[in-house]
């Protein structure tokens, strides 16, 4: 019950992530990308695997469900293999941005702005 209970709490900052990274004008190398959601995928199916075995009779289900997990772990890495490159490094990523432009330069110009501040802030302790 406990690794349940941690297993989703992860599953859900996961997802919170991936939604940050999709929405937040931020680029990204297509590694990046491509590493978070095979990655969030991997651990998405784990904690179903373990969701499932807790609900039903493991005796009952538990091969069949160890099964599909080592095909969905299987899938993961060989996508790993396949996607990841020292070209994906210098590539960045185009994801298609829910913001409108304006907003997206507005949060540009919040960050440096805090950046500034933050700068100037250290630089008086010093």
């Amino acid at each position: 019950m406990l690794e349940r209970g941690v297993d989703s709490t992860l599953v859900i900052l996961l997802l919170i992530f991936l939604t940050f990274l999709a929405l937040l004008p931020i680029p990204l190398s297509r590694n990046v990308v491509v590493h978070s959601a095979l990655y969030t995928a991997f651990f998405m199916a784990s904690s179903l695997g373990i969701f499932i075995v807790n609900i039903t009779s493991f005796q009952r289900y538990g091969d069949m469900i160890s099964t599909v997990l080592m095909g969905i772990s299987l899938l993961c890495l060989v996508a790993w293999i396949a996607l990841l490159s020292p070209q994906g490094e210098t590539k960045i990523a185009n994801i298609p941005k829910a913001l409108p432009p304006e907003y997206e330069q507005r949060l540009v110009e919040h960050l440096s702005a805090i950046n500034k501040t933050l700068l100037r802030a250290s630089s008086r302790v010093d």
